[in-house]
């Protein structure tokens, strides 16, 4: 199980006052940027888990339909045994 991990050693750069010292932070924090979206992107651990979790929301979704259509149907027969066992059956 692969976790996100971004490189967080080059986001916390200020800035001293001055103008190339600016454009050298302002570029080190794009760089960074660059980084975090591409390791974001090549990350496959969420889309893992949704699909994941889509396909179990799809199975409760199957068996709750199949409930509905034969739950009663099933209880009947569970009923009728129970009776036949109790009738039939003496300790």
């Amino acid at each position: 199980m692969r976790k996100f991990e971004a490189p967080m050693n080059e986001c916390f750069i200020l800035p001293n006052p001055g103008k190339d010292t600016m454009n050298i932070s302002t570029n080190t924090h794009l760089t960074s940027l660059r980084k975090r979206l591409k390791a974001f992107h090549e990350d496959t651990y969420a889309a893992t888990s949704t699909e994941y979790i889509i396909l179990l929301i799809l199975i409760a979704c199957f068996v709750i339909a199949i409930v509905k259509v034969f739950g009663t149907t099933v209880s009947q027969k569970y009923k009728a045994a129970d009776e036949k066992v109790t009738k039939d059956v003496t300790f």
